[in-house]
């Protein structure tokens, strides 16, 4: 009977003298890819999911949740129309963010976007740099994602705008347009300074 000189090979063992493979799987103790999961609140990943919802790359709420029984009542005609129906309910999670996946589901209303992949990464790296700019402005609280997803589309012209919550706060919107301004300007400084800085040094 073989006595079983095992090789190891990271996922088996096997014997030299017999051949036999056993599977062996091993947890390590501690590796970069097996790290616990992080715990923080993700700013950037909240803010992708949105853009995943109204670009229509999500899959929307769980088939199980009340909201899709509740929709399927009515008539629905409009991105407003599905937005006040949400808003007289009494569900828990209204699940505001997936008005477009609602609209495609139960309206005629069809917004196509030629490349709706190249518009995602176009707004994920708008907040990455506004996100970075408002890291070292040293604010403490931020920007509505709803604000900055709106400003962005505004700027591109999307016709994504509609599935957005309209404007309602005034003083809210103008709270917010300063403080971008500021964390802007101040980003620009900073900027400015370190290519001076690097300048003189160059020189000196």
């Amino acid at each position: 009977m073989c006595q079983h000189r095992f090789i190891h090979t990271g996922y088996s063992q096997i014997c030299e003298d017999c051949g036999v493979e056993n599977a062996i799987l091993r947890i390590d103790t501690w590796n970069k890819f097996s790290a616990p999961l992080v715990r923080n609140y993700d700013r950037i990943n909240r803010f992708r999911t949105k853009v995943d919802k109204i670009c229509a790359i999500h899959s929307g709420p769980n088939c199980k949740d009340p909201v899709w029984g509740y929709l399927k009542k009515f008539k629905l005609y409009s991105p407003a129309c599905i937005r006040y129906r949400l808003h007289r309910s009494k569900l828990n999670n209204k699940h505001y963010d997936c008005l477009r996946i609602f609209c495609d589901v139960f309206t005629s209303v069809r917004v196509n976007i030629t490349d709706i992949h190249l518009l995602k990464k176009i707004l994920i790296d708008r907040f990455h740099v506004i996100h970075h700019q408002w890291i070292l402005s040293g604010e403490e609280s931020f920007f509505s994602y709803d604000y900055l997803l709106r400003i962005m589309l505004e700027e591109m012209r999307c016709p994504l705008l509609i599935y957005l919550k309209p404007k309602t706060n005034r003083r809210r919107m103008r709270k917010y347009q300063t403080k971008l301004r500021a964390i802007q300007s101040r980003s620009e400084n900073k900027r400015m300074n370190r290519s001076s800085v690097k300048t003189r040094s160059r020189y000196a």
